[in-house]
């Protein structure tokens, strides 16, 4: 920050703790960027735009649909991270398999290799038996690597009805086939990369599923090193329809073999749909069940955490933090993504009076030091006509502190949907956690809890002269008659804002280095840490607070507002002044209990000098009055405020 002097290291030996705020604004988000195909070249043209996001490390793909009259047929879009945005890469057609194989089902991304499913693909003389197309990225060029066909493929096996890829692995799910009841049985296929080559590994059976063919979005996934989970959210389970379940697999010695069913924490339920979506990263995993919740289709998700023998330990249960019922159609956990210890999920057919119908939202969590996970933010949709645009059906994290989902084009057509003539947006956010003197500013100035500041606030907090309008007017670069967190901290750290700004955040920051105990408010003794120790000190403290014919404590306004404030200069002074006698009560304090004694306080004494002339030092320090019997002992912070201090030579 621009205006933040240095003198945090002298603060704790001056007897000065500086403690956060609690305040409730936990996250903020700031636009990036905006990839729309409009920008791209006529070739690359695109009827829907954003479809099935995937990132990873710096590369994004998504989808998009031909604007011609096969509006069914995809391409796969590639962008890269490079110099602080994402710039277009490449784009993928599905001219490498036949017509309505439904190429793109699915797609999975790892490092330089993309993975493409084709679920209707024939093998041979196989109608429908599917296919995975691996893509490898060489010197910034995408080129199809192989084919991968299931080794005992049938007929409308439909491998590639959903794929997940991590390093050398791959897995994916083939939806046909039938089993010893004669319904349909998912196999899950694993594939490995040895050598630069894919060969399939284990087939491993999951129970029954209720759909014959893939459905237009694949099945739920997730692939973390040597953990995989396949989710059967309309599994049949303990005599409950719909109920669903997900099925874990687990590799040992490079061997992947069944590892157990997970089913709803809260006991399965009709059409509950435990197994919606699936989100995993190293020992996380989310489970979600979108119609899980009081009033059905609000859903609600499912954390766990790997335990050291490889199983999955439920922790906790989010959801969207509405009232049962508010928001019953919401279908919260429609889609996942996890990263580190930042969560995102989705409710796209949310709806809000604000933005209309179906407008959809996205639920921003993190994860605390004590393993639970807080929710800290929901996120909308831009403007207030959005009826239909599903926001929050696609998204993926770029690190934990960065969001890329789709939302709708500026001319009001709806995210991602081949069905429909509707591009979308897909929308780069950071997100940003609060801190500093731009949050200290909001909670000490935002009254109405909107998140920023009006111009009636800002003269609530600032020294209202001729220079607080215009300071206000600057810092307001969007110009929207009010100033948020971005604003705040975008003008902090540019020297060229006005000087008066970063004078007003200088003086902020030492009133939170005076607030001490964290209330916003200044006691007396918070507001001799302001002046030199000693009775100098403690006769201007007194002084200023006279001026101000208020009692102490005050508020940080009623502070900002006093005559009689130091410099900046002479603030710093004291805050040295201060730190110098708190290192010499520590070296006094032999005995390390946090006191000074009469025996240690001798020490700044040669040892022939008169214990008389100590006594009367040592009651001066202490303030003690004549006919009236010294203490044995002070804390350090009494010495650092004490009256009086023999000269120590140095």
């Amino acid at each position: 920050m621009f205006s933040i002097r240095s003198v945090s290291p002298l603060l704790a030996a001056a007897g000065i703790c500086i403690l956060p705020a609690a305040t409730p604004l936990s996250l903020v988000t700031r636009e990036d960027q905006r990839l729309s195909v409009s920008s791209l070249p006529a070739e690359f043209a695109a009827k829907s735009f954003g479809g099935r996001l995937q990132v990873s490390g710096d590369t994004a793909v998504f989808l998009g649909n031909s604007t011609g009259p096969r509006y069914w047929e995809k391409s796969v879009y590639i962008y890269v991270f490079q110099n602080g945005s994402w710039t277009f890469q490449q784009c993928i057609p599905g001219n490498v398999v036949g017509e309505y194989s439904e190429f793109a089902h699915s797609i999975a991304l790892s490092g330089d290799t993309l993975v493409v499913s084709a679920p209707y693909e024939p093998k041979g003389e196989l109608p429908g038996a599917g296919c995975l197309l691996v893509y490898e990225r060489h010197n910034g060029t995408w080129t199809l690597q192989t084919k991968l066909f299931a080794e005992d493929a049938a007929k409308d096996d439909s491998l590639g009805d959903g794929v997940v890829i991590d390093g050398d692995t791959i897995m994916s799910l083939a939806h046909g086939g039938l089993n010893n009841w004669g319904g349909n049985a998912g196999s899950a296929y694993f594939f490995h990369r040895q050598n630069g080559i894919w060969t399939q590994g284990a087939e491993l059976p999951t129970p029954r599923s209720t759909q014959d063919r893939p459905s237009s979005s694949p099945l739920r996934l997730a692939l973390s090193g040597d953990h995989a989970a396949v989710g059967f959210s309309f599994g049949y389970y303990q005599g409950k329809l719909g109920a669903g379940q997900v099925f874990l697999f687990r590799r040992e010695g490079g061997v992947w073999s069944p590892d157990g069913i997970l089913a709803s924490p809260d006991g399965p339920k009709d059409y509950e749909f435990f197994g919606s979506s699936l989100a995993m990263d190293g020992e996380t995993l989310l489970v979600s069940a979108v119609q899980g919740g009081a009033a059905g289709g609000e859903g609600k998700a499912f954390t766990y955490r790997k335990l050291p023998d490889g199983g999955w330990e439920y922790t906790g249960k989010l959801d969207d933090g509405t009232p049962d019922y508010s928001e019953s159609m919401m279908r919260f956990g429609s889609t996942m993504v996890v990263v580190g210890d930042t969560a995102v999920i989705g409710g796209p057919n949310a709806s809000h009076d604000l933005r209309g119908l179906d407008a959809g939202s996205a639920f921003v969590f993190r994860r605390n030091q004590n393993g639970s996970w807080d929710r800290l933010r929901r996120l909308l949709p831009e403007g207030t006509d959005n009826s239909g645009t599903g926001f929050g059906s696609t998204m993926a994290l770029h690190g934990r502190d960065s969001l890329l989902i789709v939302g709708a084009e500026d001319d009001g057509t709806i995210t991602y949907e081949p069905w429909r003539n509707n591009r979308g947006v897909v929308i780069s956010l950071s997100l940003i956690t609060p801190e500093g003197l731009p949050l200290r500013v909001l909670n000490l100035a935002d009254t109405n809890h909107d998140e920023t500041l009006s111009p009636l606030e800002w003269d609530q907090l600032f020294p209202v002269d001729r220079l607080t309008s215009t300071v206000f007017g600057t810092i307001d670069w969007n110009r929207s008659s009010s100033v948020d967190y971005l604003e705040l901290d975008l003008a902090l750290a540019d020297p060229a804002a006005p000087p008066a700004y970063h004078l007003w955040m200088d003086y902020l920051q030492a009133s939170s280095e005076l607030d001490a105990d964290g209330d916003l408010r200044l006691s007396r003794d918070e507001l001799l840490s302001m002046y030199p120790p000693g009775k100098t000190g403690a006769k201007q403290a007194d002084a200023f607070l006279k001026r101000l014919k208020i009692p102490a404590p005050i508020t940080t306004a009623q502070w900002f507002r006093g005559k009689g404030l130091p410099t900046m200069a002479q603030y710093d002074a004291a805050i040295v002044a201060r730190s110098q006698r708190g290192e010499l009560a520590a070296q006094l304090d032999t005995d390390e209990n946090g006191q000074v004694s009469r025996q240690e306080f001798a020490a700044l004494f040669p040892v022939k000098v008169a214990v008389g002339k100590v006594d009367a030092a040592w009651r001066s320090a202490t303030g003690t009055p004549k006919k009236v019997v010294a203490p044995a002992e002070i804390s350090i912070a009494g010495f650092i405020e004490a009256p009086v201090l023999p000269k120590v030579k140095r």
